[in-house]
């Protein structure tokens, strides 16, 4: 480990683990990783990438085993699955390292990344739900996106298309909640060929309608729909 080769006491590195253990058990492991990414890279500047690699890799080792220790899903006390991940910078050389936090019963999963100043957070059963729908819809489409709707679920009914619901990862976290809008949205457009009202809030966007799955928000028209 070349972390022990720093210290010259056994002892150093041992109340470093338990600061590392505290903090993430405050939950503060974002902030931690932030901060000893940039450690690391401030101080091994003139040093070769492989030295660099060999820390990050002992460090990434610490923050697993505090991780696995202290954290666990509310919903169902499962340990989470700890995952290290080297993404590729946007147009830059280097990578950017993450931290993946995965709940195998529940389906949650989190995303730490040094570059970022919020923690990432979706459900994979929720994912499963929208491609099981998708595969299952005939006369309608569903997708996911990832952040940039003003609402959890939108129906966007467009000339000449057929409609489709979007999902927005990042804010709807149950799959029955998926179900939920897809059947709303099925029940729109029956309205719609009925040519009756049932005060459906929706907003014109060119070429088409985008109805809200969801209500009491404000909507105003965004590109991302």
């Amino acid at each position: 480990m070349v972390l022990a080769t720093f210290e010259k006491d056994n002892a150093q590195l041992t109340e470093f683990r338990i600061l590392i253990y505290n903090k993430i058990k405050d939950g503060k492991l974002l902030s931690v990783l932030k901060l000893l990414m940039k450690v690391i890279r401030d101080s091994t500047k003139e040093d070769e990438d492989d030295l660099r690699d060999q820390i990050i890799e002992d460090i990434m080792g610490i923050l697993e085993d505090a991780s696995i220790s202290v954290l666990k899903c509310e919903n169902c006390g499962t340990v989470f699955r700890f995952r290290h991940c080297k993404n590729p910078r946007d147009h830059q050389a280097g990578v950017i390292h993450a931290i993946e936090l995965t709940c195998d019963e529940c389906g949650d999963y989190f995303t730490f990344a040094e570059d970022r100043e919020h923690v990432s957070y979706f459900n994979f059963n929720v994912l499963k739900k929208v491609d099981v729908l998708r595969r299952r819809g005939r006369g309608l489409t569903i997708g996911v996106t990832v952040g940039g709707l003003v609402e959890p679920a939108l129906l966007k009914v467009a000339d000449g298309e057929r409609p489709s619901v979007w999902i927005d990862a990042y804010q709807v976290f149950k799959a029955e909640d998926v179900q939920m809008y897809w059947e709303r949205s099925k029940a729109i457009i029956k309205r719609m060929k009925l040519n009756t009202s049932n005060g459906d809030k929706c907003f014109r966007v060119e070429g088409g309608v985008v109805y809200a799955l969801t209500t009491q928000t404000e909507l105003v028209a965004q590109d991302a729909v």
